[in-house]
């Protein structure tokens, strides 16, 4: 999954249809997460289709930028 989180960076490399995703949503959330003395993570339960993205704030970092 760590492809996932990189400039460009795509999971399939087979494509499933016309592509219109640029891949870069996931790297700047990260980015975002990152600066903000955060963290992003996924998940990928077993059995289910897709996935979940979660990103985690330090309140007290952001209550400094407020």
């Amino acid at each position: 999954m760590h492809k996932l989180f990189t400039h460009f960076g795509k999971a399939l490399v087979q494509s499933t249809g016309p592509e219109t995703s640029t891949a870069i949503g996931l790297a700047i959330g990260e980015e975002i997460a990152e600066l903000y003395c955060g963290k992003m993570y996924t998940e990928n339960p077993e059995g289910r289709v897709g996935a979940r993205f979660t990103i985690e704030l330090d309140m007290q970092v952001l209550a400094v930028y407020a």
